[in-house]
């Protein structure tokens, strides 16, 4: 307890800091007067002993035993009276007093007995320390070896950090290298192409020059007779001849356009940092049977996609994605590209229908819709396409379901109908793969004009994009719910995707937007706008990384896909 100078005394040692009484605590407290009961430092203490009234005190150092005797004694004196004890105390300026304090400053006030507080603030001492002694400190020791503990596992995260994007960055720059040196293989089979071409034409062209050269002397030394009629039409068909032949179309000169990779910016992060927290957020069960049960899984208020990456020179019409590939029907080309984790091209197959949609099959094999010749092909990685026998369908959609079976979108109607815009019954086909037999057709499910995509959910549902309308059948391909973009009449939906979370992702081709969709059918959020390059959707999927690759009529974008 502290109070004035003149009435300052120390109850306890580990509560009250010492200091000097007569300096004021400008130096450390080394002695005690046992007379005055007060705390003097070294400098001090010569002129505490110099003074009339204190020259026959005693001062010992305080851990001098008659000192620590003296201080723990019920006997207290008042320092502004000497040789008065204290006999009570003050109330209202909750401190002891003496009895010339009562008369001189505390007169009026109320008092209690002193021996009584004293004898009450040992006792909240005790209950302090004890407290401190059983609580506080194995507290406090508890706190340093969690944080010691803590300190230790974030050293080791930040390393793994630290090693995990030093990993990506040579990811980056390896998976570049390997984009540069397939362009560059590209370029050098192209140039090879070329050449082979333009040589081939050189050596007609001299060829034909030889011809007309000896042509022309024939023509010289025909003879003047019937047989020049001969030579003349020889020499007009060498003519002819030379006409067509010098009718070169030429590759034209090559130029460099480099394609940006749209790799993050100055300003923009190349990553995030999370934090792991002891308790793992639960997630619902996909195993259960009941539709209810299979809401989506995540908060889709948080679902977030941004574009990272854009490839151009794409009609990216269909994209169907492997266990470590992306496949891209290039429609401009009539080509597949195949991409690999780090966006470099890997193989490239040359097709020679229109393929409408495609779905993944197994292990590096992709099943694909041919709309021009009714036919269903298998394609592989390695570039073999063979068509499937029996299977002779007007399909331009396509998916391979839980149950590993072949479910196609048809219709009995040519091209010429549908590109009228006559409204049309589409049929729904299963197939066995094992045996090619159509399992179940379902006739009239829907009409409509424009039937661009069928995907499966994880509860097994299918949701068909068809004009300006998503349409949810069951299983047994009954209706469940249809959603119309009112805003638009046989609006074109590019793209369709169901993710691992149940959520339905559409690429809405009218306002260049991607939409969320939950599996009732309610529209979430939008996305991705035309702000992020949204630009005529045509198809989408996620890789095994879980990034979202969306085909456009120019380019394909690559973008993070995160709750």
């Amino acid at each position: 307890m502290a109070a004035s100078k003149e009435t300052r005394i120390q109850y306890c040692d580990l509560l009250t800091p010492v200091i000097c009484d007569e300096c004021d605590g400008q130096n450390d407290v080394i002695n005690y007067c046992l007379q005055c009961h007060a705390n003097i430092c070294g400098e001090c203490k010569s002129t505490h002993l110099e003074t009339r009234l204190h020259r026959d005190h005693i001062v010992l150092p305080r851990t001098h035993s008659e000192v620590v005797k003296a201080r723990r004694s019920k006997k207290i004196y008042c320092p502004a009276h000497i040789g008065k004890e204290f006999v009570t105390y003050c109330r209202k300026c909750k401190q002891p007093c003496c009895a010339t304090c009562i008369t001189e400053k505390h007169n009026g006030h109320k008092f209690c007995d002193l021996e009584k507080v004293i004898s009450q603030t040992e006792s909240d001492v005790d209950s302090l320390v004890k407290d401190m002694e059983t609580k506080i400190i194995p507290l406090n020791e508890e706190s340093i070896s969690k944080l010691e503990t803590h300190i230790s596992l974030y050293k080791k995260s930040l390393d793994d950090v630290k090693i995990s994007a030093e990993k990506k960055k040579l990811q980056h720059i390896e998976g570049i290298g390997k984009r540069y040196s397939a362009f560059l293989s590209d370029l050098e089979e192209r140039g090879a192409k070329d050449l082979e071409k333009m040589d081939i034409k050189k050596k007609e062209i001299e060829r034909n020059l030889g011809n007309v050269k000896s042509a022309i002397t024939t023509g010289k030394k025909a003879a003047v007779d019937v047989s020049l009629l001969h030579v003349k039409d020889e020499l007009a068909e060498v003519v002819a001849k030379s006409m067509n032949q010098n009718h070169v179309m030429c590759p034209g000169i090559l130029f460099f356009c480099p394609s940006s990779f749209h790799l993050p910016s100055e300003h923009e992060t190349i990553g995030t940092i999370s934090h792991f927290y002891e308790e793992p957020i639960s997630k619902l069960s996909i195993q259960e049977e009941s539709r209810g049960a299979m809401k989506s899984d995540s908060d889709q208020s948080t679902m977030e996609a941004k574009v990272f990456i854009i490839i151009g020179g794409f009609y990216a019409s269909s994209i169907i994605g492997t266990h470590d590939n992306m496949w891209i029907y290039n429609e401009r080309r009539s080509e597949i590209d195949i991409y690999d984790e780090f966006f470099t091209r890997i193989k490239n197959i040359d097709i020679n229908f229109y393929c409408s949609d495609m779905a993944f099959y197994g292990e590096d094999s992709v099943i694909a819709a041919d709309r021009s010749a009714c036919r269903i092909w298998l394609m592989t990685r390695s570039g073999s396409i063979t068509h499937l026998p029996y299977i002779k369908l007007n399909c331009p959609c396509i998916c391979v379901n839980d149950k590993h079976q072949i479910v196609a979108v048809v219709t009995d109607y040519d091209d010429n109908i549908l590109e009228g815009e006559h409204c049309m019954y589409w049929n729904i086909f299963v197939c066995s793969f094992n045996d090619l037999s159509i399992l179940q057709e379902i006739e009239n499910t829907f009409s409509g004009v424009y039937v661009t995509q069928i995907r499966q959910t994880l509860n097994g549902e299918y949701i068909v994009a068809i004009d300006n309308r998503l349409v949810c059948l069951s299983r047994e391909f009954e209706s469940l719910w249809t959603y119309e973009f009112e805003d638009r009449k046989y609006a074109f939906l590019g793209g369709l995707h169901c993710d691992k979370f149940n959520n339905i992702l559409v690429g809405d081709w009218h306002r260049n937007e991607i939409v969320l969709f939950n599996i009732d059918g309610q529209r979430v959020r939008t996305l991705l706008t035309e702000e992020d390059g949204i630009c005529g959707p045509l198809s989408m999927d996620v890789d095994s990384k879980g990034r979202l690759w969306i085909g456009q009529r120019e380019n394909v974008l690559i973008a993070t896909y995160t709750t």
